[in-house]
């Protein structure tokens, strides 16, 4: 138990590159800041933008934390996403990006350089391009699915998208966003 992290957590959790830091989604419309070396809460900043934040990765240079959450408001049936950035020295959100009948998102992942990042939205995988914040693809999944699961390989070439539902796995080629035929 860390003091002062609580609530319904979602529990995604994510360490920075020199381990200092540890992020938590440690409540639907929060996230903690943790001390690694202390295990003690450093900060606790309230997500804005979002009906409810569900995953969330760190740039590879430690700078930024992305957020992908349900956007607030909307019925169940035609909710949008929202990828939210937060700036780690500052610990305060610096960008939201609605993306239209994105769903629940429940996996984003950084490509290596911090380039862009991949979020698993319903029926597809968004790509957002982190210099603007601005959504630059959408590839569709086959069969469509809810929201996929995603594992980028180390050298961000490959995209390995799990079809949840579907038991199948399919790989997106980053440099063209094209997907290959799923398997498995």
């Amino acid at each position: 138990h860390v003091p002062g992290a609580g609530g319904p957590a979602s529990g995604t959790v994510a360490v920075t590159g020199d381990g200092k830091r540890v992020y938590w989604l440690s409540a639907f419309d929060s996230m903690s800041v943790l001390g690694a070396v202390t295990n003690s809460t450093v900060a606790t900043l309230k997500v804005t933008g979002s009906g409810s934040a569900n995953a969330l990765a760190i740039a590879p240079d430690g700078k930024h934390v992305y957020l992908a959450g349900t956007a607030p408001g909307g019925a169940p049936s035609s909710l949008d996403a929202v990828f939210i950035v937060v700036d780690t020295s500052s610990q305060t959100v610096t960008a939201t990006t609605r993306v239209t009948g994105g769903g629940n998102p429940r996996s984003i992942v950084v490509d290596p350089t911090g380039a862009h990042v991949y979020m698993g939205t319903r029926g597809s995988v968004t790509v957002i391009d982190t210099a603007s914040n601005a959504v630059t693809a959408t590839v569709p999944l086959r069969p469509e699915s809810n929201e996929p699961a995603l594992a980028l390989t180390p050298d961000g070439r490959s995209l390995y998208v799990a079809n949840l539902g579907f038991g199948q796995i399919s790989v997106l080629n980053t440099a063209t966003n094209t997907l290959g035929n799923p398997f498995a």
